[in-house]
């Protein structure tokens, strides 16, 4: 029983027992193995393609996060980042036109809430394949906010940090 309300500070490898146990339990994001930190959080929001008579677009987004676990400060920082690429091609009697977009962003990310539903065709080959091509919600506090919540309950303290170096080991 800690004295004063302070909490029992656990080791960094119970800790990471800890947090291994809630990446294999969520079904919001997965922790994939990382020689440059302690952990990647990953999520997979949406990667769609939707075909039309002339045209394909394509869309892709993803969340990732890098969590490093400093013993000696108790410190466990955060770093996110967020990934999007669209594109689209479409053919005509005169030709053929591409064009593409990709937008990221590293740091805090304060809030971010998203969602969308498209209807298509999903493939070429078969006009009748129309259906959902995409549905996704995303809320970045589902994921961030379970891991935060082991840290500090852990004793240990839950820095969001800017830079990606400061998630990642040192060379």
């Amino acid at each position: 029983m800690p004295l004063f309300g302070r909490k029992n500070v656990l080791s960094k490898i119970d800790l990471s027992a800890k947090l291994t146990e809630l990446g294999q339990k969520s079904d919001q994001f997965k922790f994939v193995a990382s020689p440059e930190t302690d952990f990647v959080v990953e999520r997979k929001i949406v990667d769609a393609t939707e075909y039309e008579i002339d045209k394909v677009e394509k869309l892709k987004k993803s969340y990732k996060a890098f969590l490093l676990l400093d013993e000696k400060t108790h410190e466990a920082r955060y770093n996110e980042e967020m990934a999007e690429t669209s594109g689209e091609a479409t053919v005509s009697i005169g030709g053929a036109d591409f064009s593409g977009e990709k937008k990221f962003f590293r740091g805090k990310v304060i809030g971010s809430k998203q969602f969308a539903k498209e209807w298509g065709a999903k493939k070429t080959e078969e006009p009748t394949s129309a259906g959902k091509i995409y549905d996704y919600s995303f809320d970045v506090s589902k994921v961030r906010n379970p891991i935060k919540k082991i840290v500090e309950d852990s004793g240990w303290k839950f820095k969001q940090v800017i830079f990606k170096g400061d998630a990642t080991y040192k060379k």
